[in-house]
């Protein structure tokens, strides 16, 4: 379920990744101080708005199952009572397509690097931020989420099994586009080997207070 850095193009917004509680800015050396930003980024539509304004979604991975990804975005607004809230852009345009907040594609490769601190993880997405300064604070100004079509795991599952697992990458990486890292609680769908949980914890949902606060 994890990510790789997109390299940034010069003169514009960096791409970071959020990984392991760190973030890792991909102009800088990873051992560079100026690699780890004091601030988690956030969603400027999403901070202190008592009417959060809605994250669009657009989808440019052809036959990707709707009915999920609309239940995903459902879990997270109704698991941070609705402090997150979406846009699906249904049949956009390739211009409303690119300018969306979150984009959602098919990944180029078969099988994804394997994260370095869980070798044994079956990434089937990752996720990158796409990020730039406002008032020295890091602010999100785009994501773009990868789903591996056809992962080595689903050999070893059912039917069943495959779609919830293609559900649960979809909530895990749509928590790495609102900004959250990797949780330790095994329980939470942030869990690099949570694949099989299907509901937002209390952490989750608490996580996503803390950035944006309540409504």
């Amino acid at each position: 379920m994890l990510f790789n850095p997109l390299l940034p193009l010069s003169a514009q917004p960096v791409f970071i990744q959020p990984e392991n509680g760190r973030i890792l800015a991909t102009n800088t050396k990873p051992n560079s101080p100026k690699s780890q930003p004091k601030q988690s980024p956030k969603w400027q539509q999403l901070i202190n708005q008592s009417k959060p304004i809605p994250l669009s979604v657009a989808v440019g991975a052809e036959g990707l199952p709707l009915t999920l990804l609309k239940k995903a975005l459902v879990t997270w607004e109704v698991g941070t009572q609705h402090r997150v809230q979406f846009q699906l852009l249904e049949d956009a345009a390739p211009k409303a397509m690119q300018s969306a907040d979150i984009l959602l594609l098919w990944a180029e490769e078969t099988a994804l690097p394997q994260q370095e601190a869980h070798p044994s993880a079956h990434n089937t997405g990752r996720a990158w931020l796409h990020v730039k300064a406002i008032n020295q604070s890091p602010v999100i100004v785009g994501s773009t989420i990868e789903l591996v079509h056809y992962p080595t795991i689903d050999a070893y599952l059912s039917p069943l099994q495959q779609t919830n697992r293609l559900y649960t990458t979809l909530l895990h990486e749509l928590g790495h586009a609102l900004g959250l890292n990797h949780a330790k609680n095994t329980t939470s769908v942030m869990h690099p080997f949570g694949w099989k949980n299907t509901e937002l914890t209390a952490e989750d949902s608490g996580l996503i207070f803390q950035l944006y606060g309540t409504t």
